[in-house]
Order: structure tokens, then sequence, then C-alpha cells
């Protein structure tokens, strides 16, 4: 055999990556005249932190989405789920403190990661996007952890914002799981499947049970219950992590630093942990929406998926119907999915610009 036979195969695989994300870049670019297509870094709370902005008119309502975690940021995959709505919206993502790119920009500068700084950020960040683009409000887009300093914020700055909309709220994060695991082990159970049920009903005795304080253990033991409640949650509607992680690789703007964040992440590592800590303890610990007063001076818009096992649709329509504002409105999908956004973009941008159609 020539020495051809052997690099031949080798190289199909990078070729046919490289030009499918090639593919991707110009499929992605944005080349109207009052567009905007940027990756860039802006100093928040005394770092540099990273943007990204896409817009065929910059003229058009802001919408600032902050993502999910604590430290998931998703500003690389922002294009398998926005581009229906760059038409009608300049669209931001931020990678949020202590994550993503701006934790590799501003390493060992980017402490406290606490809540109180990530609002700080988002305030700093507002009053940018609102001084750059010369508008008075922009739109507050919160999903799954997003909707923590989203929430929180739409009550702190009503003045800076058009609306509140919040994808995937979270209400109470530990209650919903465990009333999530519940609803899934009676599931289960109706079913026939003792054993998926005494399975998820084992993870839900060892969470109730795990460390008071919060811990690597403690998260752990959590983590476990919410894995082994998703996993009876078959659908199609929800991908799998090979189609996160290829929708990531083929990303126009995906970069090393996204792979070595996600993969930091995935793994767990201790490094990551200690890092975000304060976030996950706030998040698990102490923040209970159902606390804070029920009135909001904006408009607040909640999309949720019908059968979500991190932020239960039942939570968090119970808490809208607390709600005082000005306008509000509630849309549950019929879906089984907690990343709704990224499993049905289309079904995504169409029920944002169903909820946002009265916003300008």
């Amino acid at each position: 055999m020539s020495v051809l036979s052997f690099v031949a195969p080798a190289l199909v695989l990078p070729c046919a990556f490289a030009l499918t994300r090639a593919g991707q870049i110009y499929k992605h670019s944005i080349v109207s005249s009052h567009g905007i297509q940027e990756c860039s870094y802006v100093t928040l709370g005394g770092i540099r932190q990273y943007i990204q902005i896409r817009g065929q008119d910059v003229r058009n309502p802001i919408i600032l989405f902050l993502h999910g975690g604590p430290g998931n940021p998703t500003s690389c995959l922002s294009y398998h789920y926005q581009k229906d709505l760059e038409k009608d919206y300049t669209l931001v993502n931020w990678d949020q403190r202590g994550c993503g790119r701006t934790y590799y920009e501003s390493r060992g500068k980017d402490s406290p990661v606490t809540s109180e700084q990530i609002l700080a950020d988002l305030d700093a960040l507002v009053d940018y996007l609102l001084g750059r683009f010369g508008q008075q409000r922009l739109i507050l887009l919160g999903y799954s952890w997003g909707t923590v300093p989203g929430v929180l914020y739409a009550k702190l700055h009503p003045e800076k914002l058009l609306c509140y909309l919040s994808v995937c709220q979270c209400v109470h994060i530990l209650s919903g799981t465990v009333y999530a695991a519940r609803q899934t082990a009676k599931q289960a159970r109706d079913q026939g499947d003792h054993a998926a049920a005494a399975r998820i009903e084992q993870q839900i005795d060892a969470f109730v049970h795990s460390d008071t304080k919060f811990s690597k253990r403690a998260f752990l033991s959590y983590s476990r219950l919410r894995d082994v409640t998703c996993a009876y949650q078959k659908s199609k509607s929800c991908k799998p992590m090979a189609a996160y992680i290829s929708t990531g690789l083929l990303s126009p703007d995906c970069d090393m630093r996204d792979l070595r964040w996600k993969l930091r992440q995935l793994f767990l590592s201790q490094s990551y942990f200690a890092h975000e800590y304060p976030l996950i303890e706030y998040l698990s610990m102490e923040f209970d929406l159902r606390r804070l007063p029920p009135q909001f001076r904006v408009p607040v818009f909640f999309l949720t998926s019908d059968d979500d096992r991190i932020c239960p649709a039942d939570l968090i329509e119970g808490y809208f119907c607390r709600i005082s504002a000005p306008e509000k409105r509630l849309l549950r999908l019929r879906l089984q999915t907690h990343t709704l956004f990224f499993d049905e973009p289309d079904v995504f941008c169409q029920s944002v610009k169903e909820l946002l159609c009265d916003i300008r």
C-alpha cells in the first residue's frame, strides 16, 4: 500500500470540517448596510468582558441575552438559535464574569464572581449598549440561571427596560428539581416501570439528606438527581450532547477558548467549581423568587416548556399568577426540554416574536 492510502482518509475529516465551517461563516454573515456583526470586549466592573452583537439593522430594539449555568455561555451557539430574530432585533450575547471568553481574557482579575457583581456588570453593560446605539431602553431576555440576574435587574432598573422576557424562569431551583423528580417517579410507576421509579426515588432521598451546607458533594448529588430524572425524559425535542458539541464546533464564531471552557465545565473540574461556587451557592441556597415582592413596573413575559425537568412549568405558572405588571403573558410550549432555544430554535424564535409583538 502507498503512503497516500493512509494519508488520504486522515485528510477527509478535517477538510470536510473546514469546508462546512466556511459554509456556515458565509451563510450567517451579515452584509446589510445598517447591520452589525461583531465579537469584541468591553470593560465592565474593571475587567474586559466578551460580547457578541448581531443584527440586520442597528436601529432595531436591542435584546440582551443572559445565558444559563451559572457559567454556561452560549454565544458561540447563537447562530443556531437566533437567526430568525436578527431581522427585527439587535441581539447581544454576553459571556458573564468568570466564564467563557471573559474568563480567559481576565483570569485572575475577575473576582469576585458573585450575584451582586454580576448585577453591577449587567447594569454597566446595559448603559454601554443604550449609549452606543442611542436607545432609551432595551429588552432583557434571561434563560435559566440568566433569569436570576434578569428578574432582579427588572425590579431594580425598570426605567432601562422595554420589558423582561423570561425563558425557563428559576423560581427555587432545588424545590423545582425535587418536584420534577417526584413527578417523573410517579410517571414511571404509572407506566409500570417500577425499577426506574425506585432509582429516581433513591436519588431524591440521597439529595434530600445531602449536606445542608452547600458543597461540591451536595452539587454532585443534585446533578445526579437531575440526570436520573432527565434520563427518563425520552423526547424528540431534546438533542443529545453530541449535537450540542457539533453545533458549537461548526459555529462561525467558535474558537479554542469556547472549547476549553466547555471541557472545563463538562468535567466539573475543581477549579471550575471553586470559581463558580458563589453563584452556584446563591442559586441553590439563597435565591427564592417566591419571597420577592410580585410587583413589576415593566411588561413581563414568561416562556417555558410544558415538561421542563429543571425549571418546572407548574412552579413558573404558580408564580406568574401572583405577579402584577403593566402587561404580562405566559406561553407554555408543548415540549419536553429545558434548553428549548437550542432544541427547537424555530419554535423559540417564533415564540419570542409572538411575546414581543407589541414591544418596540
